[in-house]
């Protein structure tokens, strides 16, 4: 009896993990970001595991993840900030908690790869450690 249960709970787990926290690469509504730096003090902190999720639309307060433009140094890398302002169509106004003026980029809502859903302090570090040799 204990072993059936404890198979069900393993199933269930991963049917809500499937459905819930299933990576975008596997067309899934989650984003993972691995924090790394000071921006987001005292919010987040570096080795902080932060999954985010695709909504529809963005607003101010909210924390959202997105990518540095092509062209501009860093591009590709992710940054996780605040919206501070704008507008979904001219673009959102970013900045970390931590910072004294807003980010130089301006994503739309196209580049957001989502809004904070779950935060795991320190995690990211036991991810970074079996990602090395």
């Amino acid at each position: 009896m204990r072993r059936h249960l404890y198979t069900l709970l393993v199933v269930a787990g991963l049917v809500g993990w499937f459905l819930l926290l299933r990576p975008l690469a596997l067309g899934g509504p989650a984003t993972y970001v691995m924090v790394s730096g000071t921006s987001m003090q005292p919010t987040f902190y570096t080795g902080d595991l932060v999954v985010l999720q695709k909504q529809q639309a963005y607003h101010k307060g909210e924390v959202i993840a997105y990518a540095v433009p092509k062209g501009e140094i860093g591009a590709g890398k992710l940054i996780i900030h605040r919206i501070v302002g704008g507008s979904q169509t001219t673009g959102l106004v970013t900045q970390g908690d931590n910072r004294d003026q807003p980010d130089d980029w301006h994503p739309t809502t196209a580049d957001v790869k989502g809004t904070l859903w779950v935060k795991a302090p320190g995690v990211g570090k036991v991810f970074a450690h079996l990602r090395q040799p």
